[in-house]
């Protein structure tokens, strides 16, 4: 299954600078979730029924990719490392189509990638939480004092 899509060359330049501005927002956002946590709901599977949900981890993810460890931020949440490589492939796939379309661009998304994305999700939910239940493996570290 396609998305079929149209993009300008003018309004691809708005999605670069949109797209370069993300580490600058991620910025923003590790700042205020480390210096004013008050201001973030507390993840409600974790704080009840002590398990992780398929986000947990993603903060530090983020975290560790603007440090460019791209091996902490796998293993943080994998998800995060997923979506950058989605955006880098559409924005190169982008360029592309507009230099041999003379920057007017029409080119398909494959749903597929969002098939995975989702495959991942419960994928992480099932792996991290059976390990964390059967064997308390807790490779975050936040929960293995429940378990």
């Amino acid at each position: 299954m396609y998305y079929y899509a149209h993009i300008t060359k003018r309004q691809f330049i708005i999605l670069c600078i949109f797209t370069l501005s993300i580490p600058f927002f991620a910025y923003g956002y590790l700042f205020a979730a480390k210096n004013f946590p008050m201001f973030f709901w507390p993840c409600g599977l974790k704080e009840y029924f002590h398990l992780y949900c398929p986000g947990c981890g993603g903060t530090h993810a983020v975290a560790a990719l603007l440090r460019l460890d791209l091996v902490e931020s796998f293993l943080y949440n994998p998800l995060v490392l997923y979506m950058v490589g989605c955006l880098l492939y559409y924005v190169a796939k982008t360029i592309v189509q507009l230099k041999k379309q003379n920057g007017d661009a029409h080119f398909t998304i494959h749903l597929g990638f969002l098939w995975v994305f989702v495959g991942l999700m419960v994928g992480i939910f099932i792996v991290r939480n059976f390990l964390l239940v059967q064997f308390q493996i807790d490779y975050l570290g936040e929960l293995a004092k429940y378990w």
